[in-house]
């Protein structure tokens, strides 16, 4: 009995050191997926500066605060929860799939 809880706290230690280890390894993948959508937004403005050069990019009216939904940028506090169901919903019917992706 008494090797039998000795081997019992050797794995529980293990798995622990494991978990521990998996944890800093997400918080590690967490940190590279945010780098990567800050990079791929700044590579959309290189863009929209290389392909709009009469378009100035730090002018005040670009918010992102705001969206552009049926042609309209609106800020989104005014976006309802109520025009994103239906937002889906149509989606959903157009596509015939669901999809959380606008």
């Amino acid at each position: 009995m008494e090797g039998k809880i000795t081997d019992l706290e050797a794995n529980y230690n293990e798995l622990k050191e494991k978990h521990e280890g998996l944890e800093v390894e997400l918080e590690d993948l967490k940190g590279c997926i945010i780098q990567e959508h800050i990079n791929g937004f700044q590579k959309g403005l290189w863009q929209a500066t290389f392909f709009c050069k009469d378009v100035d990019v730090s002018d005040s009216r670009f918010d992102v605060n705001k969206d552009v939904v049926d042609s309209q940028v609106i800020s989104e506090v005014e976006s309802s929860l109520e025009e994103e169901s239906e937002r889906w919903r149509l989606r959903t019917i157009r596509t015939g799939k669901r999809s959380w992706q606008l």
